[in-house]
């Protein structure tokens, strides 16, 4: 197996009630911890891997956001930050 190659971001995002209403006004961040076994290089991970993790660190953050959360959709990535450069 291929060794997962880490990378560490400070993502904003914001959940959208329903998928195709406007997002909650509330503009969230989390500090996420992303793996991908395969990044792209001098690109870092897929979107997806970025998104997936997102979806894990808020469902241990805020389980009651999380829960809400029906569809992909939903979660709407706003911006994604270097954990180094963001601090």
């Amino acid at each position: 197996m291929d060794a997962q190659v880490e990378f560490e971001y400070v993502i904003d995002y914001v959940i959208a009630v329903e998928p195709d209403a406007e997002p909650e006004p509330a503009r969230r961040t989390l500090r996420v911890r992303v793996t991908d076994p395969a990044p792209v290089p001098g690109r870092g991970p897929a979107i997806a891997h970025i998104h997936r993790a997102l979806r894990r660190a808020i469902r241990e953050a805020d389980p009651d956001s999380y829960n809400r959360i029906e569809h992909p959709d939903q979660l709407v990535i706003v911006r994604v930050r270097d954990a180094d450069a963001a601090t």
